[in-house]
C-alpha cells in the first residue's frame, strides 16, 4: 500500500486511541511525522530508531521480545500489528531493559519524535484515556499469557494461538517460521514441529507455504 496523507489520516480515524481527536488535530500530527517502511527483520535494539521515537502501524507485524542474554533464548511477548503502537515505555519515560522489537514483515509505521508526540498529546488530553485502555488490554493479554505458560501444556497453548489466529480480523502467525510462533508460545521448534504434526495427522490442521489451515474446528476445541 502506498501511503497518502488522505488515506494516512483515514487509518489513524479509524484507530480507537485516536478515534476522540479532531481531524485538524490528526492533520496537525501527521505534518510533523514521517512515513517509514522497515524491512523485514529489521531490529531494533540500542539505536535511535527506540531512543527518540514513537510508532503507530499501518501495515506488517513486529514482535516484541524479551531477550536472556545468559542463556541466549528468546521469549515472544506480543505480535503487534495494525492499529497497534511501540515505544509507549519512552512516550511515557520509562526505561525498558530486555525488550526488543524485531519486524515480521515489512512494516510500514507513522514515525513521530517523542518529544512532538508528547506536545501533541497535552493538547488532546484524551489520548490519554485511549492509551491507558490500550495498555489494559495489553497487560490482560500479557495476564494470560503469562498464566497458560505456567498451567497450560504444549497442545492447549498451540490450539489457543491457532483458534484466535482463525477467528482475528490480523492475522497474526500467517506465514510465519515455526521458530517464531514456538517463541510466541514459549516452547522450541523441535517441540512445536511434533505438535503440529500430530495436528496434522489427527486432520485438524494442514499446513501449505507456511499457512496453517485449520480442517476440524470441533477437534481442534477439544485440546483447549
Amino acid at each position: 500500500m502506498v501511503f497518502s496523507k488522505e488515506n494516512s489520516l483515514f487509518l489513524l480515524q479509524k484507530n480507537a486511541l485516536f478515534r476522540e481527536a479532531s481531524g485538524d488535530q490528526i492533520t496537525l500530527l501527521l505534518r510533523d511525522s514521517e512515513f517509514k517502511i522497515f524491512k523485514k527483520r529489521t531490529c531494533f535494539v540500542n539505536s535511535k530508531l527506540i531512543t527518540n521515537f514513537f510508532y503507530v502501524i499501518f501495515d506488517g507485524r513486529i514482535k516484541v521480545y524479551f531477550y536472556d542474554e545468559s542463556k541466549d533464548r528468546k521469549i515472544t511477548l506480543f505480535i503487534l500489528t495494525r492499529h497497534d503502537v511501540f515505544n509507549v515505555y519512552r512516550l511515557l519515560d520509562y526505561k525498558s531493559f530486555n525488550i526488543f522489537y524485531e519486524t515480521l514483515d515489512d512494516l510500514s509505521v507513522m514515525q513521530t519524535p517523542i518529544s512532538v508526540f508528547k506536545t501533541w498529546v497535552s493538547k488532546n488530553p484524551k489520548f490519554n484515556a485511549a492509551i491507558l485502555h490500550y495498555l489494559i488490554l495489553k497487560m490482560s493479554t500479557l495476564e494470560k499469557y503469562v498464566t497458560a505458560s505456567c498451567l497450560d501444556s504444549t497442545t492447549t497453548k498451540l490450539a489457543r494461538v491457532l483458534l484466535n489466529n482463525a477467528s482475528s480480523n490480523k492475522s497474526l502467525i500467517d506465514g510465519l517460521p515455526h521458530k517464531e510462533i514456538a517463541q510466541y508460545i514459549g516452547t522450541t521448534r523441535a517441540v512445536l514441529n511434533r505438535h503440529l504434526q500430530k495436528f496434522k495427522d489427527d486432520g485438524i490442521i494442514e499446513i501449505q507455504n507456511k499457512t496453517i489451515t485449520i480442517r476440524n474446528l470441533e477437534l481442534l476445541k477439544k485440546h483447549l
